[in-house]
């Protein structure tokens, strides 16, 4: 995925769209007040965690921010087989590189001290999740905004960017400009 408008990234299972269309977003300051000095993702600001196969548009900070963290905490493992699917993800390792990039970029935007990310509840149940063919293994394209910072900026600040789901399964689906539109089969 180039950072550019109207680009469509899709798989079988959940499609989604990506953009980020303006030059220098700012950070959402407001979103965090001035006092606080840490942030745990997803508990404090909330947002959507479980991008599967709805046909959804997510398009809010908070939504972004928890598609990047689930994109940095995520590892592909296989299933066994005979499943329906070979590949499912689960929090097992996270990519180092693109944590440690979330990380200091939000301490650094929001004067933070401390960056907590858990997508767990207190009986450490996964709470979030991206589906099959969407996640950084099966669709790195979905996470090129970590190549650098501005990158991971434009991608959290720009208010056009968005996450588009769907699947192949429902009569609709979304276009290159991001809107819906319904199957003519």
């Amino acid at each position: 995925m180039k950072m550019r408008q109207g680009f469509v990234s899709n798989s079988s299972s959940s499609s989604f769209i990506i953009m980020g269309n303006e030059q220098q977003p700012i950070a959402p300051k407001h979103k965090i007040s001035p006092y606080e000095k840490s942030l745990t993702i997803p508990d404090d600001l909330g947002g959507e965690t479980q991008f599967g196969w709805q046909v959804q548009k997510y398009s809010t900070f908070e939504d972004r921010l928890n598609w990047a963290a689930l994109g940095a905490t995520y590892k592909a493992i296989k299933r066994e087989a005979g499943r329906y699917s070979d590949y499912y993800y689960k929090r097992l390792k996270p990519n180092k590189k693109w944590l440690n990039m979330l990380i200091k970029v939000l301490k650094k935007d929001f004067c933070l001290t401390h960056v907590d990310i858990r997508f767990n509840d207190d009986n450490m149940n996964d709470v979030g999740y991206i589906d099959h063919q969407s996640g950084p293994a099966d669709r790195p394209e979905n996470f090129e905004f970590f190549k650098n910072e501005d990158s991971l900026r434009q991608w959290l600040y720009a208010s056009g960017s968005q996450i588009l789901c769907g699947n192949d399964n429902d009569d609709v689906y979304w276009n290159i400009k991001g809107e819906l539109k319904k199957n003519e089969d």
